[in-house]
């Protein structure tokens, strides 16, 4: 046991500071953050329209335009007299303010959830390490019934991979289709099992 001891002591595998020096974190036993639910996540895809239009009209999610920093307020986004003035006599600069004001980064909502959208190789800082297409493995909920899914993919054109198979969801037993979408991310789509009444 003492030369066991010994040989850790020599390799540095007692000392305090043993994880940390090597670039490991260290973990406490007790933690005050909780967290709650996941906000968005980031996809970064070959083409942004393309992405759109593939979950707009297989998923049914709702296109966001959003503007990079702070929400601006109400005040900051309306007109002074001195630029309605101009713009009354001036329509492509309304057009153009318009535009300013809208933003230009997308996203795709669902529920109280969403995917912000990084065109690979431009992407938003700051950013993943190692960003890249085609990575990502999701499970998304629906109340839709999995034979109306299936049903909707593929009059879209999507081709399912697996399923309906039996999953473990997060608070229970589920059941799946599988398929991908234009850059080749797995997304699982999934209802909750109901017990059923006897």
């Amino acid at each position: 046991m003492a030369l066991l001891q010994g040989a850790r002591s020599r390799l540095g595998l007692l000392r305090p500071n043993f994880l940390t020096s090597r670039g490991f974190v260290r973990f406490k036993k007790t933690c005050p953050v909780q967290v709650s639910h996941l906000d968005h996540l980031v996809l970064t895809v070959k083409s942004v329209p393309d992405t759109i239009k593939f979950y707009t009209t297989a998923l049914g999610m709702q296109e966001i335009t959003f503007k990079v920093g702070p929400p601006r307020s109400k005040a900051s986004t309306e007109l002074s007299p001195a630029e309605g003035d101009i713009v009354q006599h001036t329509p492509c600069l309304l057009l153009l303010l318009l535009l300013l004001h809208q933003g230009d980064r997308k996203a795709l909502g669902f529920g109280v959830h969403k995917f912000n959208l990084h065109q690979l190789g431009r992407e938003f800082e700051p950013k993943a390490k190692h960003p890249t297409s085609g990575s990502m493995d999701l499970c998304l909920i629906t109340k839709t019934p999995l034979a109306e899914v299936a049903a909707h993919l593929q009059v879209c054109g999507v081709e399912i991979e697996e399923g309906p198979v039996q999953r473990s969801g997060s608070v229970g037993p589920i059941t799946s289709l599988y398929f991908r979408d234009p850059d080749g991310n797995l997304i699982e789509v999934s209802n909750y099992d109901t017990p059923s009444s006897e």
